[in-house]
């Protein structure tokens, strides 16, 4: 899994997806690694969400859940063992996971 999820960061990567975080929720979560990027504006959003999901299908991996849009500024896939977040920068920095997440982590 951890292979796996390093090669879903370097795809992100190459689609121009930025600050990119990982977390690794083995143990005390539904899924066992939340991943995050953000997207350069709501069309970008759209097509990396939608390109991270073939990907990740192509690894072997099915979707379970697909929820929101490109016009809401944030999209979720779920994989079941992985969850992706894709934001654009303004709903990212709204909903702030990554203070969440470290709040749980403590």
């Amino acid at each position: 899994m951890e292979e796996l999820i390093k090669q879903i960061e370097a795809f992100m990567i190459e689609k121009q997806a930025s600050d990119i975080a990982c977390y690794d929720a083995r143990g005390g979560s539904l899924a066992d690694y939340y991943m995050i990027c953000s997207a350069l504006n709501k069309r970008h959003l759209g097509a990396l969400a939608k390109d991270i999901e073939k990907f990740v299908e192509k690894q072997g991996v099915p979707i379970f859940i697909r929820q929101g849009t490109s016009e809401s500024g944030w999209i979720i896939l779920d994989f079941m063992d992985i969850v992706i977040h894709c934001f654009d920068a303004e709903t990212r920095e709204f909903y702030n996971l990554e203070r969440l997440w470290e709040a749980m982590k403590q």
